[in-house]
């Protein structure tokens, strides 16, 4: 792994236990641990957003497919509300994607700044 985050947008997987050790200990340094969760639930939201958008849904038409309220597709889309397996697997299925799929196409490891210290 060589000390750094891969660059290509995807996350690798690790080589053997030690390796495991060293990127949990990235993620989990304090400092970074707030700037990876807002990374993170606003690249969702961004997704989820654009995926509505290109059914020609509107926020209340996605709530009322999910059983879930307007105002937390709004808090979703918007990146302030941390999001339960449950929530992701109804806004995949109604969205038309998996929850793979909707949960890695937000790029979160892409950004240099994941690099270790």
């Amino acid at each position: 792994m060589g000390g750094e985050w891969p660059q290509d947008g995807k996350c690798a997987a690790a080589r053997d236990a030690l390796e495991g050790l060293e990127i949990a200990a990235v993620l989990l340094h304090a400092d970074r641990l707030k700037a990876v969760l807002k990374e993170y639930l606003t690249g969702l939201g961004r997704r989820v957003r654009d995926l509505r958008s290109k059914k020609g849904w509107t926020q209340e038409q996605l709530a009322e497919s999910t059983r879930l309220t307007r105002v937390s597709i709004v808090a979703v889309e918007g990146g302030k509300q941390n999001v339960s397996v449950d929530v992701v697997i109804r806004l995949a299925n109604t969205l038309g994607i998996s929850p793979e799929g909707l949960l890695s196409s937000n790029g979160v490891f892409s950004s240099a700044k994941w690099r270790r210290a």
